[in-house]
C-alpha cells in the first residue's frame, strides 16, 4: 500500500496521470515535435542503421508513442508498444497513422513491466523510459528490470531511463509534491495549469507596479513565449506522480551487470527547448560544472547496456 492505494490502484493511477499528460503533449504540435526531436539515432551510439531489421519494444509507450515513431523513422518495421490496459490503443493508433506508420509495422499490447507477455530473448532492443521509478517499491523496480532483461536477446540492448539523481532541485521537489497533495488550491492550479495562468500573473504584476511605482513595464511581452504548454506539462510531470523510486548510478550499473549485461554506458544528450528551461539546458548537459552539480547532482540517468552473449 502507498498513500492508501493498493499496488494495482497505484499503477493505474500513475498510468492515468501520464495518459492525460501524453494526450496534452500530442495535441500541441510544438511540444510534440520537441519530444520527438529529443530522440536521435546518434544518441544511442549504435552502428549505423542498427534499427533496420531489428525487433524493438517500448515498454510503457503511453498513448502518444514517441519512441515507436522515432524507431520507425530509424528504419524499424517490427515494433511493439506495451502499456497497461486497452484504452491507450484508441489514442495511439491515430497518432501512428498521422506519422505514416503502417499497421503491419507495429503491435500494441496490454501488459505490465512486472509480467511481460513475451518469451525470453524476444527483442533486439528493449526500451523502458521513465516507468521503473513509478512502481510501488524497490522490489518491484528490481522485478521489472529483471523482466526487461529476460526478454532482451543475447547481444541485444536494454535502454532504461530513471530520471535525475541528486542535487538541490531533486531535494526540494518532494516537499513541493507534498504541498501539492495537501493544498487544494495549489493542486487545482497544477492540475489545470496553462500558459494563460502565467499571463494572468504577468498582467497582475504589471498593473501593481504601475500603481505603486508609476512605471509601465511589459513582462508579458518579453516572457510570454517562455511559459508554454511544454513547461506546463513539465510542472505536472514533476508534481502529479504518486511515487518516485530513486536509485544511484552505481546501483543502476550493478543492476545491469547482475542481470547479464556488460558494456553498460550512461548516455546524455543536449535537449533544445523554446521555453524558460532553455536557459537551464547547458547546466543539465555539462554535469562537471559546479553550479550544475549543485542543482542537478549526477543528472538524468539514461543507460544503455548490451546483454552478454557467452557463446561468442
Amino acid at each position: 500500500m502507498k498513500d492508501g492505494f493498493s499496488t494495482d490502484e497505484l499503477h493505474n493511477k500513475t498510468r492515468d496521470i501520464y495518459s492525460k499528460q501524453h494526450k496534452r503533449v500530442a495535441n500541441d504540435k510544438t511540444t510534440f515535435k520537441r519530444f520527438l526531436d529529443m530522440i536521435q539515432e546518434e544518441y544511442f551510439n549504435l552502428p549505423k542503421d542498427y534499427f533496420k531489421g531489428k525487433r524493438v519494444v517500448d515498454v510503457g509507450c503511453g498513448n502518444y508513442g514517441k519512441f515507436l515513431i522515432r524507431f520507425h523513422d530509424f528504419g524499424c518495421i517490427d515494433l511493439t508498444g506495451v502499456e497497461l490496459g486497452e484504452d491507450f490503443k484508441k489514442g495511439l493508433r491515430p497518432i501512428l497513422d498521422d506519422h505514416s506508420i503502417p499497421v503491419e509495422h507495429y503491435n500494441l499490447v496490454n501488459g505490465s513491466v512486472l509480467d511481460l507477455p513475451f518469451a525470453d530473448e524476444s527483442f533486439d532492443f528493449v526500451c523502458c523510459h521513465g516507468v521503473l521509478p513509478h512502481l510501488a517499491n524497490k522490489q518491484e523496480f528490481y522485478r521489472g528490470f529483471k523482466e526487461l532483461s529476460r526478454m532482451t536477446k543475447k547481444g541485444g540492448f536494454l535502454y532504461v531511463v530513471t530520471g535525475v539523481y541528486g542535487g538541490l532541485v531533486e531535494a526540494i521537489i518532494p516537499t513541493v509534491r507534498e504541498y501539492y497533495r495537501s493544498n487544494d488550491e495549489f493542486k487545482n492550479l497544477v492540475d489545470n495549469i496553462s500558459p494563460g495562468d502565467f499571463d494572468k500573473v504577468f498582467d497582475f504584476i504589471e498593473e501593481k507596479i504601475f500603481i505603486y511605482e508609476d512605471e509601465q513595464i511589459r513582462i508579458r511581452k518579453y516572457f510570454r513565449e517562455l511559459f508554454d504548454v511544454d513547461l506546463c506539462v513539465t510542472i505536472q510531470n514533476v508534481l502529479q506522480v504518486p511515487i518516485r523510486i530513486i536509485l544511484s548510478p552505481n546501483e543502476m550499473l550493478e543492476l545491469f551487470h547482475f542481470n547479464g549485461f556488460d558494456d553498460v554506458k550512461q548516455l546524455k544528450r543536449y535537449v533544445k527547448r523554446s521555453n524558460i528551461r532553455r536557459f537551464l539546458a547547458p547546466l543539465h548537459y555539462h554535469r562537471d560544472e559546479l553550479i550544475s552539480r549543485i542543482l542537478y547532482g549526477q543528472g538524468n540517468l539514461e543507460f544503455l547496456g548490451m546483454k552478454e552473449d557467452k557463446e561468442k
